[in-house]
């Protein structure tokens, strides 16, 4: 029998109530009991639980080795987004410095020492404020 895109939407959710995803609604009851192969579907799902558990097979699950393959993703993910951070970095700073060189190069020496110097002023006023922000974001002071 060809599976209509009904019968296949039904079955995905019927799959979904079987594992207890979610509730089987009214409409998914209605259609199954005007479907036979719905109807089927859901036995076959019944009695291959049936089977399962009838095998007695005692696998033991290894988190160890779960939690080890969960960390060296996190890991990737930390190094291409620490990766990215210094590429960032490198292209801001050296449009900065671009700036500051041109800016030099056409006389404006004098004015580039005063904002450097007020740059340094408010980085030593704003650096409390910032780790303050950041050990908050990242839970330390909890």
């Amino acid at each position: 029998m060809i599976m209509n895109k009904e019968c296949k939407r039904y079955k995905e959710e019927l799959l979904d109530v079987f594992y207890s995803e979610k509730n089987m609604d009214v409409d998914t009851e209605k259609h199954m009991s005007s479907c036979e192969d719905c109807q089927q579907y859901w036995e076959e799902l019944h009695d291959m639980k049936t089977e399962l558990d009838s095998l007695d097979i005692d696998e033991p699950i290894e988190y160890i080795k779960i939690a080890q393959a969960f960390e060296a993703v996190e890991n990737i993910k930390g190094k291409k987004k620490n990766t990215l951070s210094f590429i960032l970095f490198i292209v801001v700073s050296s449009l900065l410095l671009g700036l500051e060189f041109g800016l030099a190069f056409r006389g404006y020496g004098v004015q580039i020492l005063y904002l450097q110097l007020a740059l340094c002023m408010l980085s030593s006023i704003s650096l409390p404020i910032i780790i303050k922000m950041r050990s908050l974001k990242e839970g330390y002071n909890e």
